[in-house]
């Protein structure tokens, strides 16, 4: 249990901030890893080139050629962390973007940048990944689903809250205009902000 027993304002101004932060650092800082990765693997070639330009014969520091392979192999891909990664950010904008939209702009941003990042370490970087088969795409796709439904719930909860459409949050035309507007229901007309 927390603070805030439904989605109020004051929810939205501690949490909703908050997870509005941490979904958007968390498009850099996956991204941010692979290129401090990148950049130190490139050095390390470089001081192994004795700090000269790639060409196609040089002569390098390493005594094996197991060592020399290993410099310039680079990592495995961690194909998992990647789903992991974009099951995270789905989910997340899918259960919380009806009360903040912006996520929706946030999960945009992940998938351009995570995808050109990963465009290039793959061809850069890593190694060349094993065979995969089709049984992790379709695992990650057959969970999608379950976050349509989950923003189907939220959207109903976050929506239902009697605190986020209140009567003070309406301009008076009447005061305005200075000329009484008259409907079937109401005396005063409203007009939402």
């Amino acid at each position: 249990q927390g603070d805030f027993g439904d989605f109020g304002a004051d929810w939205y101004v501690s949490v909703g901030s908050a997870i509005v932060l941490t979904m958007f650092l968390s498009i850099f800082t996956p991204q941010m890893t692979k290129m401090a990765y990148y950049a130190r693997s490139s050095f390390l070639q470089y001081w192994d080139r004795g700090c000269r330009s790639a060409s196609r014969h040089f002569i390098t520091q390493k005594a094996a050629q197991h060592d020399l392979e290993e410099l310039y192999l680079g990592p495995q891909v961690e194909l998992e962390e990647l789903y992991a990664g974009f099951l995270n950010q789905f989910f997340v904008t899918l259960i919380f973007n009806a009360g903040m939209p912006i996520l929706t702009i946030i999960f945009f941003l992940y998938v351009v940048i995570s995808f050109s990042f990963d465009k290039f370490t793959f061809l850069r970087l890593y190694r060349l990944p094993p065979a995969f088969d089709e049984t992790a795409a379709l695992a990650t796709t057959s969970l999608l689903h379950y976050a349509v439904i989950l923003h189907c719930f939220f959207a109903l909860w976050m929506y239902s809250n009697p605190s986020i459409f209140e009567q003070n949050d309406y301009i008076n035309v009447d005061e305005i205009t200075g000329t009484p507007t008259l409907t079937p229901y109401t005396t005063t007309s409203f007009i939402p902000l």
